[in-house]
This record gives structure tokens, sequence and C-alpha cells, in this order.
């Protein structure tokens, strides 16, 4: 094969901030998938990664995203963690032409043309959490989340699941990002003694709820893991490593954990340890959008073409640490299957329950929406919760 072609991707994620650790994370993923496909003298491309820190300030992401297009020529993104993120960068994209690969789990209520989501939205998450959660603790939650659209959004599908079986949270508050002063959300779960607390917290806000629960449950047996869980939909392994020997006991979803992903080898493995302590969710999506890139530029006989790009990578079924992984050409969402499990005290994550198949992306909850008609629901067998809006 003659001299490889170069094509420019730019890379968007906060290497310090409220969620450096997840952005740390992040990153490796995605530059060991570049370091993959540049390896591979089988394609007629490689990949130039341009990377850039907005340090989790939110001002800086747009411009971030500016330069990346404008100034390096960059027709794919791959990048953001928060959706407050995301939606600076959207802009820019979209009157770029360019593509997005966003590849963390968000609340929905989006779509774009010039966004592919490889993440889990609520119907993927939240839905078949409560669906295991709710039979088995209870139907009053207290909700916490970070001051911003995941925290508002993700309590307010969490109050209408609530809603729909027939109760209501006994609770609800938020921390602005990255406090970590969680005396007052103690004593507030403590006084009202929910059946379970939902935290929809991220970096250090969570580790610090997350510890100071931990010493209210050996304080109080009350709330102890296996009788008042914490619940979360964005809790992986990077944070767990952060948080230490506290997160044993938090009930986690994800759609992957180590040591579940499909077709994985001890070469794998050790390839991973040379970019981070351990995979996880915020390793691997990034992983798999470089990887969904790659193949789709090479299915387009290596042009990178962002349309061209998305019509094939929404047309194909891919093989990935997620299983086989295919994105709806109307959302632009991903088919995913979830699992759920428990955090030990050893700091992994002991699967409780999965979905047989992937789930259909609905991230709208248009399907959960049709269903009102049929009157307030009850708690149902998992993955079917019905939703009331």
């Amino acid at each position: 094969m003659g001299q490889r072609r170069d094509i420019p991707i730019g890379i968007i994620y906060s290497q310090a901030g409220a969620y450096e650790a997840i952005g740390r994370t992040a990153l490796a993923g995605a530059r060991m998938a570049i370091d993959e496909i540049n390896a591979d003298d089988s394609l007629a491309f490689r990949f130039v990664p341009h990377v850039r820190d907005p340090e989790g300030q939110l001002d800086l992401y747009a411009r971030a995203a500016q330069e990346l297009v404008r100034g390096e020529g960059c027709s794919h993104l791959i990048g953001t963690i928060t959706s407050s993120s995301r939606k600076e960068v959207l802009p820019v994209v979209e009157r770029a032409g360019a593509l997005l690969w966003y590849a963390f789990p968000y609340e929905g209520y989006e779509t774009s043309d010039n966004v592919l989501y490889l993440g889990a939205t609520a119907n993927q998450h939240i839905v078949p959490m409560f669906d295991y959660v709710l039979p088995r603790f209870g139907l009053q939650p207290y909700l916490i989340g970070s001051n911003y659209i995941w925290g508002w959004e993700i309590n307010r599908i969490a109050r209408e699941i609530v809603a729909a079986a027939g109760s209501e949270p006994v609770g609800e508050s938020y921390l602005p990002l990255g406090d970590t002063d969680v005396d007052h959300l103690i004593a507030a779960v403590e006084e009202r003694r929910p059946d379970f607390v939902l935290s929809n917290l991220i970096g250090p806000s969570s580790y610090a709820f997350i510890r100071a629960y931990a010493e209210l449950g050996r304080r109080n047996p009350d709330f102890a893991p296996d009788v008042r869980p914490i619940v979360s939909c964005n809790l992986t392994e990077a944070d767990i490593d952060a948080i230490g020997p506290d997160a044993a006991g938090v009930l986690s979803t994800a759609v992957y954990f180590n040591g579940v992903e499909e077709g994985t080898t001890d070469s794998f493995q050790a390839e991973t340890s040379q970019y981070c302590r351990r995979p996880s969710q915020c390793f691997v999506g990034p992983y798999t959008a470089v990887h969904i890139l790659a193949r789709a530029i090479a299915l387009a006989d290596g042009a990178a073409e962002p349309d061209e790009v998305r019509r094939l990578a929404t047309q194909t079924v891919f093989k990935s640490l997620y299983g086989p992984i295919c994105i709806d050409p109307k959302t632009g969402h991903s088919h995913l299957r979830p699992y759920f499990g428990r955090v030990g005290a050893d700091g992994g994550i002991t699967v409780l329950h999965r979905a047989e198949t992937p789930i259909a992306p609905d991230p709208y909850l248009v399907r959960h929406a049709s269903e009102r008609a049929a009157g307030p629901a009850k708690p149902a067998q998992p993955f079917h919760l019905k939703v009331v809006r």
C-alpha cells in the first residue's frame, strides 16, 4: 500500500475541573483507539488527533470546537461529557457541517443530524434501573443532582416514573457543579428516610456525598447499603477508583462494566492497562466512537465527509465491546444493552441484572408517553416500566 492519507480529528475532553477523572479516562480511550487505527496498515488513512482541554469551563468549549473545525480542519469531533458542554459545541458543528461523536449517557430530548450519540439515553438507563429498584426497595426516593441539565432532567424523569407507580419522592436537592459541601444533604436524607437515594451528582460532588453516606450507614444501620442504597445512572469504575472503599454497596447502571465486555481478550486487557487503570464506560465510549468512525471511513473508501460517514455509520452493524451496535438513522442514537450492578468491597461491579438484548433508543420517551391512556402504571417487569408524561 502507498502512503496513507492523514485525517485530522478533534478531541475535546476536560483534563481539569469538576469531572477531570472522567475526562482523563475518556481521552485515554480515544487515544488507545487512535493508536490501534494508526497501527493498522490495511487502512488507507491514519488519524491525526488534535486535542483541546476546556478544563471544565463551559465558556471554553465552543472556542475549542471552533479551533478544531476552522483552524485544524477537523470535520469529526470526539468529545464532550456533560450535556451543557455538548450544547455549547452543537451550534459549531452544525454551522460547519461537521460531526460530533458523543459517547456518554445523557438525559435525551435532543437529536441533530450533526451528532451521533453512542451513550445511553433515558430508556436505556434510568427507566430500566427504576424497573429493578422500585419493586425491591420502595417507591419513595430522595433525588439529588448536580445543578445543571443532567441533574435536572434525570430527576424530572425519576419523578415521572415514581408518579406512574403511584408515589412521589420524599425530597429533591441540588449542588453546584464541583461543590463538596454535602452535610445538609446527609441531614435531609437522614431526617426523611427515603427508600433509596438517586444520586445524579458528578465528579467531586458525587465522591463527597458517597463517602459521607457511607459514614452515615456505619453510624446508623438503617442507612446501610442493603437497606437504603444509593443508586446512580452515571457512576463508573473511573469514579469508584477515585472514591475508594466507601463506594461499596452503591447500585449503578451502565452499558459497559469492566469484565462483561463481548469477546474481550487478555491482550486487550493488557493493552488497556497502558492507558488507564481499568476500562470503564467512560473509556469504552470514546474508544468505540473512534473505531466506528474509522470503519465508516473505510467503507467510504477513505472519504471522511461527515454526511457520507453518518449515512454509513447508521446503516451498518458494528462489532464493539458493547456487543453488536447499530445506530438509528432517524435519531442518531444507538441500540444498547444496559447492565445493573452493585459495587463490591474490592471496587469491582457485580452484575445483578442485564437486558437480554440491546434496547432500541427512545430519546424522547415517545413509546412510554404513548401509553398514557393505560392510566397510572405499576412497577412492571424489568425494562418495560411505563412512564406517564
